[in-house]
């Protein structure tokens, strides 16, 4: 979990919504130093209306632009404003301690007029726990994802963090029909003054990080092609999330839930047909996201405080005054496809023609040309542009290269079914 704090906000035609957090006294940027990627603020001013580092007030703001009113979001639950009481803190505090494993007992933990069983931590980071939870069975209203029933995530986040519920629900009331199961919606959030808990459907199949750790541990690498169905799969996913006004700053394989739904196995097709609809990836964990909307069209922004270092654009590099929009997105997008072709992170080197490269070098019997085009233009994306790059057409090489060699489209279905085993023995 990254901190929010600092923030700046430049240009006369800022947010009315930032403008009035802010009141009096914005700082300069030229003292401002940004925090991961080691690119100092100082320099050439950056184009006017632009957003200096990202920090709390600037999301307060965002929240603050929302139509609807926090009390009044369909799933929202506003406790005290006070610290949570000591018989939830302690029952938290009590699972944490303990893993989720078959035959572990449930206990139960009262929200309100919610009761949830929790069964032990599923996930932990700095600042949030996440618990496997079965709401009682009087919960009429919810309706789990998940195969084996009622079973959901809780994630238990301190201090309170309203904006992650916020920024999915707006994101999903944008998406159409079609878009909506690539991204994570949480069903419920109980916020009280230092804790919020968002309840969200199981990733039974674990995340993309998790597909990763077993073919490392198993001595295996992703086959290419099970690389190109991901890559199609995030490149739609963007396209439909940048659309929809929403920039994510946190895109990582550990971010990424696999989707594995259905029995009905065919071959691939970019129409996705039989169960390929409910197989994929799902994006997670919008607390650090950015609503475009809440700013006027054309606003940019220059810093990384709040971007995942992996996602740290051309644009926080090199003293540059350049500013960004969707920029981290494609840098997160190729260092996951980086993660899914090396088994490792992105490195990215600047060449002597200034453009920026992984430094790993393609293996020969890839197709080179699909993945150098695919890492050449979305690390080179045009800085200070808040125009989305097309991404269809990058997915569209991928989606082609398959359809015209009906052998890879069989390979696919098998390699993916090889794959749904291999994980279902974590």
């Amino acid at each position: 979990e990254m901190m929010r704090d600092d923030f700046m906000v430049y240009g006369d035609d800022v947010a009315p919504a930032v403008s009035q957090t802010l009141g009096e006294g914005v700082e300069d940027a030229s003292d401002q130093s940004s925090r991961h990627c080691g690119n100092e603020a100082g320099g050439s001013r950056a184009p006017m209306g632009y957003v200096e580092v990202l920090g709390r007030e600037t999301y307060s703001a965002m929240m603050e632009a929302c139509d609807t009113p926090l009390s009044e979001l369909e799933g929202v639950f506003l406790h005290q404003e006070g610290p949570a009481p000591k018989e939830v803190t302690d029952t938290i505090s009590m699972c944490a301690r303990r893993q989720r494993a078959s035959g572990v007992q449930t206990v139960p933990l009262k929200l309100g007029e919610s009761t949830y069983l929790l069964k032990g931590a599923v996930g932990q980071g700095q600042t949030a726990t996440i618990f496997e939870a079965y709401p009682l069975m009087d919960e009429e209203d919810l309706e789990s994802a998940d195969d084996e029933g009622n079973v959901f995530a809780l994630k238990v986040q301190s201090p309170a963090w309203a904006w992650e519920y916020v920024a999915q629900h707006q994101l999903n009331q944008r998406l159409e029909a079609e878009a909506r199961p690539m991204f994570m919606h949480a069903h419920r959030m109980h916020m009280f003054g230092d804790h919020t808990m968002l309840l969200m459907d199981f990733g039974e199949h674990g995340t993309l990080q998790d597909a990763l750790d077993k073919y490392a541990t198993t001595g295996q690498q992703m086959e290419e092609v099970v690389c190109m169905f991901y890559a199609i799969e995030l490149l739609n996913m963007l396209e439909h999330m940048h659309t929809a006004g929403v920039v994510h700053l946190d895109l990582t394989p550990a971010n990424l839930m696999l989707r594995n739904g259905g029995q009905e196995w065919e071959e691939w097709a970019p129409w996705k047909p039989g169960s390929w609809q409910e197989k994929g990836l799902m994006l997670l964990d919008f607390g650090a996201a950015l609503d475009l909307t809440a700013f006027p069209p054309g606003t940019t922004f220059r810093g990384d405080t709040n971007v995942e270092p992996s996602c740290c654009c051309a644009e926080m590099r090199d003293e540059s005054t350049d500013t960004w929009v969707f920029h981290p997105d494609y840098t997160g997008l190729c260092n996951v496809v980086h993660c899914l072709l090396f088994g490792r992170p992105l490195e990215a080197v600047k060449g002597e023609d200034g453009r920026w490269r992984p430094s790993s070098q393609l293996r020969r019997q890839w197709q080179t040309g699909l993945w150098q085009r695919l890492f050449d233009e979305l690390l080179n994306a045009p800085g200070s542009s808040a125009e989305q790059y097309p991404l269809e057409g990058l997915r569209q090489t991928f989606e082609e290269y398959l359809v015209d060699r009906p052998e890879k489209m069989r390979e696919l279905k098998l390699l993916m079914m090889k794959q749904t085993i291999m994980l279902f023995s974590m």
